[in-house]
């Protein structure tokens, strides 16, 4: 695959194992295999989208999309891929690219209820973050992937890709209404949804 299908489809692989570990339908066994996929997308993700010809990132890669896939199918998805899937049509945004361009956002959206789970993936993906609390700790794993997504050349914000802001009313309601995503450890409404929603629009530095 081109680099930029290969970051698409690699980020969508890390949305799937996140958003699915995150999730409250989880469960021990499944957060095993969310986070070994976690691990190897963080490990091997650069090396495949900077040399196509790698073969050894290209099979792990593999592994780790498939892994991803375990967790995804039991566990389901959260609100990043709701609002990944409201938005991508209205630009005719690749589904993979969509949901990493959130990614960062939905964990940070999710500290409040989940920074217990969040830590562990510092762990999994070679972070010491033991000498700080659950909170700074989680805020360094979104530091992290956002390192990610710039190194994979994905924008980070909505505004990046043409959506306008006349337009974020929109996602929201269409994210809630199609997609309400009852295993979110946080209840999702208009209100904090729309709120995620401009938080992606106008961007982050990290």
């Amino acid at each position: 695959m081109p680099p930029k299908l290969t970051a698409g489809t690699g980020i969508d692989a890390l949305s799937h194992a996140i958003e699915a570990y995150l999730s409250t339908w989880s469960n021990p066994i499944l957060d095993s295999i969310a986070l070994t996929a976690i691990s190897l997308i963080f490990k091997y993700l650069r090396k495949d989208y900077r040399d196509g010809g790698n073969s050894e990132a290209r099979y792990y890669m593999s592994m780790a999309a498939t892994a991803a896939g375990i967790p995804l199918c039991s566990a389901g998805v959260l609100v990043g891929h709701s609002i990944a899937q409201a938005f991508a049509p209205l630009k005719k945004i690749h589904h993979g690219l969509s949901c990493g361009i959130v990614l960062p956002y939905i964990v940070e959206f999710y500290i409040p209820s989940s920074k217990h789970k969040i830590v562990k993936i510092a762990d999994a993906i070679g972070i010491d973050v033991s000498n700080v609390d659950l909170d700074k700790a989680s805020h360094v794993v979104v530091k992290e992937i956002f390192r990610l997504l710039s190194d994979l050349e994905i924008p980070l914000s909505l505004r990046e890709l043409g959506i306008t802001r006349d337009q974020l009313h929109y996602i929201a309601k269409t994210a809630l209404k199609n997609w309400p995503r009852p295993n979110s450890p946080r209840p999702l409404n208009y209100e904090n949804v729309l709120g995620l929603v401009e938080k992606i629009w106008y961007g982050k530095q990290f």
